[in-house]
């Protein structure tokens, strides 16, 4: 048999311990697992019920600009590209240079002809003045001896005149036997003598008015000479607009940017031989980046010009740039497209259409290069729930 130890009347009695039941604890855990996700679904439900309400999301968006493609005016040989990739250009600024030497000889040749019909225009000018002076001077002399001629001529009259006067009256005086016969042949030989003279003198005056009329008649030339300007004129405008147009063709030879911008993408190196129209090198202005979004067509009537818009960059995610709505198209964006979607088999799955809309940036950022995807948010005009 088992003996049986005594029990100590003086030792205390121990209290037994309360078990908590499993089932209680499973309990406050499901709750607090409700409450966490009652929580997150009123938070992610407000949110997604403020944007939906309040703004117009879109992620297919990208910084867009214009790009300017800089073409060759004329074909040759490039000896000069001072721009690099990623440089900043001046509007007017010199590009690519292509090899003008063949016609900076023509410029040269063009203004050697143009000196040479200057010369001649002075020299046919001075043969002109030294003509008139010649021909004035000649019209004075014959003028001068005209004058005496007819001077001579009236001289000549007179004496003739009186001379047959006096050989008249002498004729009377001897036919009535008042004087001897050998006055009166003295007075008509000096009578013939007079009326000689006189017609000596009216041929003076004829020669002398035929040597005025020549005169008059070589000032004539002056049309010649005014003929011969004329033409080497006609000439020279003609060489100036020759002039003109090399000048021109050797500027065009210089390709200068057409705006002040950023250099994207070069196409060629100095060296290479390009033809006319080939492209040289792209460039955008920094100061035209704006952000092209694809909005749904379901939202475009909650979308205005002007409306304030959250503009998130892929690349920078930390910051936040702000814009305005500056445009809106006009059409779809299938509607643009190269090969028209045509049905002819009859089935049909309606897609909803994208709509391009233009987004102006507030403050424009070097960071912001053109391609960059972005994350538009439009603060739109409030949907109706009901």
């Amino acid at each position: 048999m088992t003996a049986v130890q005594p029990t100590d009347a003086s030792a205390p009695t121990p209290i037994p311990t309360a078990v908590r039941p499993r089932w209680r604890v499973a309990i406050l855990l499901q709750v607090a697992v409700l409450v966490a996700i009652l929580a997150g679904l009123g938070f992610w439900g407000h949110a997604w019920m403020r944007t939906s309400l309040f703004f117009v999301t879109e992620t297919d968006a990208r910084i867009m600009t214009d790009l300017v493609v800089i073409g060759a005016r004329r074909a040759g040989e490039i000896i000069d590209r001072p721009i690099a990739e990623g440089d900043r250009v001046a509007a007017g600024q010199i590009l690519v240079r292509l090899d003008d030497r063949a016609d900076q000889l023509r410029l040269v040749e063009l203004n050697s002809r143009l000196a040479t019909v200057d010369a001649e225009i002075a020299r046919i000018r001075s043969d002109r003045t030294l003509a008139e002076s010649r021909l004035a001077a000649t019209l004075a002399t014959r003028q001068a001896e005209l004058r005496e001629a007819e001077a001579a001529q009236q001289a000549a009259s007179h004496e003739e005149q009186f001379a047959a006067s006096d050989e008249a009256r002498i004729a009377a005086l001897a036919k009535a036997g008042n004087t001897p016969r050998s006055r009166l042949e003295r007075a008509r030989t000096t009578a013939l003598t007079a009326a000689q003279n006189l017609r000596r003198a009216e041929a003076g005056v004829a020669a002398a008015r035929a040597a005025v009329a020549e005169a008059a008649a070589e000032s004539g030339r002056r049309d010649v000479f005014d003929n011969e300007i004329a033409g080497q004129v006609a000439e020279r405008r003609e060489i100036m607009a020759a002039i003109a147009r090399q000048r021109h063709a050797i500027e065009r030879l210089a390709i200068r940017s057409p705006l002040a911008g950023v250099v994207d993408q070069t196409f060629v190196l100095a060296g290479e031989y390009v033809a006319a129209g080939q492209r040289l090198m792209a460039i955008h202005d920094p100061a035209q980046i704006r952000v092209e979004a694809n909005l749904r067509e379901t939202d475009v009537a909650r979308v205005a010009v002007g409306q304030k818009v959250d503009i998130h960059v892929d690349a920078y995610p930390d910051d936040v740039f702000t814009g305005r709505v500056t445009h809106i198209g006009n059409a779809a964006n299938s509607r643009f497209g190269l090969l028209p979607n045509l049905n002819q088999s009859g089935n049909f799955t309606k897609v909803t259409q994208r709509i391009e809309t233009h987004i102006a940036i507030d403050h424009l950022d070097d960071r912001l290069k053109p391609g960059m995807m972005v994350e538009v948010k439009i603060h739109a005009i409030p949907k109706d729930l009901f």
